[in-house]
């Protein structure tokens, strides 16, 4: 067949009835070369948008991500009546870029230590030292050392509300309290400031215990390393306390006599609400969680058998209340770390069933007693310590309101620096307890406060307790501080 007959046949539709078969007409080879270049030209483009759209996703994810975790936050604190106020453009800038671990209380150039500072701690085996207790009467051992124990992140809730100017203001305020006690506080942080020494301590007679007092205070307004006015304060308090520790194999105390149990109780307590506040502080500072493994179990193994703590520490007897106030408080302190110690819950409830054996026995009036098994009757001084603690261990006392009753019928119109001790503890137990007993305690007690407040930011010393001796001035500040930080530093324990 001609090649034109093959065209014709190929053309012709009835070419198969004839039984003819006729191959297909190829394309010429530049129409197949072009198809595979379109071919090929369209898978590169669709990995191209596939590759372009997933490193998209990737940089869409990344930067999310970067501003979560960098958000810039900035703190506006007030200048304190300073009318010339100098804002250091560098340092604002600096400050800017990071959200401190802690409201400041005014703004100003921090002082930052990047190495820790060679304290000088002389071994608590090695001194002597007056007694606190044994002449005491209202003050140390026969109910006169007392205190209480309450953001940023990782601050236990019930401590949170006293972190950030607006919080603790507006608790302060819906707690019945006047805006200017907060620069009551302030004033009295400053005073107490000025009387640290060079080794980060306070205090002479017993600097364990007074440098405890100032931390304390300090951690009331949530003062940490960080915070640009007391931070370098905080921070040398805190490593004093620590070096004491550390050379004294965990015991804190100036000496170790009968006194170890007040002033070992009282470090434990400010160490642990130091710890809880300074979690995330960007300042370096020195671990405080290894002194509390060691120091925690001290006051446990040194609870008695019959649930409370005395002088020295001793598992023979029942209890002292003015001791096991501060221990009770101490351990509420250190389970509000977060951290684990083997035995809490049993001390805990051994301090319950000591508290409920102090109560006194006539139960008519509310007291609390000093001493279970010496006969006397119940102290005004030590019922505040009784119907707080209960509290702070989530037992409240049975004679609860008949001792708020009791205390609030001998509220103060007139300060008395003597009486710190208890009006502390008194203010403590009357706010956990809220409602028409907080509202009659508060309704003098912090006029009287504010009145008796020196123009140096200090309050009266304690002249009645000569075991303080020259740091009577000190000890009642403290305590006058922490009294006028209750509405804040610890929620109601009902909330």
């Amino acid at each position: 067949m001609s090649v034109n007959e093959y065209d014709y046949y190929a053309r012709d539709p009835y070419a198969p009835v004839a039984g003819i078969v006729y191959l297909p007409e190829e394309d010429p080879i530049e129409t197949i070369v072009r198809r595979q270049e379109n071919r090929n030209k369209a898978i590169s483009l669709g990995i191209s948008i596939g590759i372009i759209g997933l490193l998209m996703m990737l940089l869409a994810w990344w930067t999310i991500t970067i501003f979560k975790s960098e958000q810039i936050d900035i703190v506006v604190a007030a200048s304190q009546g300073e009318k010339n106020t100098v804002i250091d453009k560098k340092q604002f800038q600096n400050n800017v870029r990071y959200k401190p671990s802690q409201p400041s209380s005014r703004p100003s150039n921090a002082i930052v230590a990047h190495n820790s500072s060679s304290i000088s701690v002389p071994s608590i085996d090695n001194i002597t030292s007056p007694d606190i207790g044994s002449s005491f009467g209202n003050g140390f051992g026969g109910g006169g050392f007392g205190n209480g124990i309450g953001g940023g992140v990782g601050v236990p809730t019930t401590m949170k509300g006293r972190c950030g100017t607006s919080d603790r203001l507006a608790r302060l305020t819906a707690a019945g309290g006047k805006r200017e006690m907060d620069r009551s506080v302030l004033h009295a942080l400053r005073w107490i400031k000025t009387q640290q020494h060079p080794n980060g301590s306070f205090g002479n007679k017993f600097p364990v215990a007074m440098t405890s007092f100032a931390l304390l205070a300090y951690c009331g307004h949530c003062e940490t390393v960080d915070s640009p006015e007391f931070g370098k304060s905080v921070k040398a308090a805190i490593e004093y306390l620590l070096a004491v520790a550390a050379q004294n194999k965990g015991y804190m105390a100036t000496t170790r006599d009968r006194n170890l149990s007040y002033e070992h109780g009282i470090a434990v307590y400010a160490l642990s609400e130091a710890y809880s506040l300074n979690k995330n502080a960007r300042t370096p500072l020195r671990r405080i969680s290894p002194t509390l493994k060691i120091a925690v179990p001290i006051i446990l193994e040194g609870q008695t058998n019959g649930g409370g703590w005395l002088y020295s520490y001793g598992a023979n007897g029942t209890g002292d209340l003015s001791v096991s106030g501060w221990n009770i408080q101490a351990l509420k302190a250190a389970e509000l770390t977060g951290l684990k110690f083997s035995g809490l819950a049993r001390g805990k409830a051994k301090a319950i069933r000591y508290l409920e054996s102090a109560e006194d026995p006539n139960g008519t009036d509310g007291f609390y007693r000093y001493r279970v098994k010496d006969g006397q009757r119940g102290k005004l001084s030590l019922t505040g310590v009784g119907v707080y603690s209960a509290r702070m261990l989530n037992a409240p006392s049975r004679l609860e309101n008949k001792a708020l009753d009791l205390i609030i019928s001998k509220n103060p119109n007139n300060f008395n620096p003597d009486k710190a001790y208890s009006w502390y503890y008194h203010s403590l137990a009357a706010f956990q307890k809220q409602g028409k007993h907080w509202r009659d305690y508060n309704s003098t007690y912090q006029q009287v406060m504010a009145k008796a407040q020196e123009k140096n930011g200090s309050w009266p010393a304690s002249k009645g307790h000569g075991q303080v001796g020259q740091d009577g001035k000190l000890y009642s500040t403290c305590l006058c501080t922490l009294m006028l930080e209750v509405y804040y530093r610890y929620l109601p324990s009902s909330k």
